[in-house]
């Protein structure tokens, strides 16, 4: 799999790519180790495809960015409620606001903060 890389997009928004890719993996229900790293590359590249995306969800409408990456790695879904169909073991959602991307995993669950990038002076 080629991975998207413009000398348009910026060190930042690879690093808040692979930040958002990197934990949507480590996320991946158990019974798809084996995908972790096709799916994590995927979702990668889809990010910087997209750059500026604000939310990833995978509940009852799974965000189409999710559904392409894990389509990609090779693992079977409909198109809907990964959290009910084992891909994910818990509704998640990640938020995005500039540099800071924050993560809500489960009902009713307060968003923790995964990074802000620290800003050069």
């Amino acid at each position: 799999m080629m991975i998207f890389d413009s000398i348009f997009t910026s060190r930042k928004e690879k690093k808040l790519a692979r930040i958002a890719a990197s934990w949507w993996a480590g996320e991946l229900d158990g019974h798809h180790a084996d995908r972790r790293v096709l799916f994590e590359e995927s979702l990668y590249n889809h990010l910087l495809k997209n750059e500026g995306w604000d939310f990833i969800g995978n509940d009852y409408d799974p965000s189409p960015i999710l559904i392409d990456a894990v389509r990609d790695a090779g693992i079977c879904c409909d198109g809907y409620m990964f959290s009910g169909d084992g891909i994910f073991p818990r509704k998640t959602s990640m938020f995005r606001q500039g540099t800071m991307i924050t993560v809500k995993v489960g009902y009713g669950a307060t968003p923790i903060v995964i990074t802000p990038i620290p800003r050069k002076k």
